[in-house]
C-alpha cells in the first residue's frame, strides 16, 4: 500500500508543479552499469560432494537499460530492464527485472529525482535451478550529474515465489543497488 501511495504522490507532483525545465521533454534512453547486494542471493548454501559453499548478496555487476518519454519536462514514464548476471567467483547467482517505472524531479531541487518501478522478477542459480519469481517493486532516487550523466540508489523488494524445492532459500527479496546510467 506504501508503494501505492508513493506513486500517487509522484504523479501529483508531476501534474501539479509547473516549473522552469530541466530535462529535455522527449525521448530517453538509458543504459546504467552498478554493483548491490541482494538479501535473497545471500540467503542460500549450495552443497557439493565434500563441501558447503556459502554465498554472499553481493552483486558484482547490475546492468539496467531504460527506454521511455519525458513528459512535462520533469516526469519520465520508461520500461526498464534489469539483469544481474552470475560470477563463478561471486556467485551462480542471476537475475532479471522487467517492468514499467516513473521518476519525477524534484521541483526545489530538479537535478535530484525519485523513481517507482514495477516490474516481474526472476532468477536461477544456473542448470535449471529457480530460486524464485515474483513481481516486485523498486524505489529509488537518482541525481543528474550531467545533461547525460545520472547516478541511482534503488531498493528492489517484494515476495517470490516458484523456488525449486531442493533449494533452501528465502522467499523474500531485499536488494540495494546503485548505477550510473548514462542518456544517449
Amino acid at each position: 500500500m506504501r508503494i501505492l501511495t508513493f506513486i500517487a504522490l509522484m504523479m501529483f507532483l508531476a501534474l501539479s508543479i509547473n516549473s522552469e525545465a530541466q530535462y529535455d521533454s522527449g525521448r530517453i534512453t538509458t543504459i546504467g552499469f552498478g554493483a548491490g547486494d541482494s538479501g535473497h542471493a545471500g540467503s542460500y548454501m549450495v552443497e557439493e560432494d565434500f563441501r558447503t559453499k556459502e554465498f554472499s548478496g553481493f552483486r558484482a555487476l547490475v546492468i539496467e537499460v531504460k527506454l521511455g518519454w519525458n513528459f512535462w519536462e520533469m516526469t519520465s514514464i520508461y520500461g526498464v530492464a534489469r539483469v544481474s548476471p552470475s560470477n563463478s567467483i561471486v556467485s551462480p547467482y542471476r537475475s532479471t527485472y522487467l517492468g514499467i517505472g516513473l521518476s519525477q524531479a524534484l521541483p526545489f531541487m530538479k537535478r535530484i529525482y525519485a523513481i517507482g518501478n514495477y516490474g516481474s522478477y526472476r532468477s536461477s542459480l544456473g542448470r535449471g535451478v529457480h530460486s524464485g519469481k515474483g513481481n516486485l517493486f523498486n524505489i529509488g532516487a537518482g541525481i543528474m550529474l550531467d545533461d547525460n550523466i545520472f547516478m541511482e540508489i534503488n531498493k528492489t523488494f517484494g515476495e517470490l515465489t516458484d523456488i525449486d524445492p531442493d533449494l533452501s532459500i528465502s522467499y523474500d527479496e531485499n536488494q540495494w543497488f546503485g548505477t550510473i546510467s548514462f542518456r544517449f
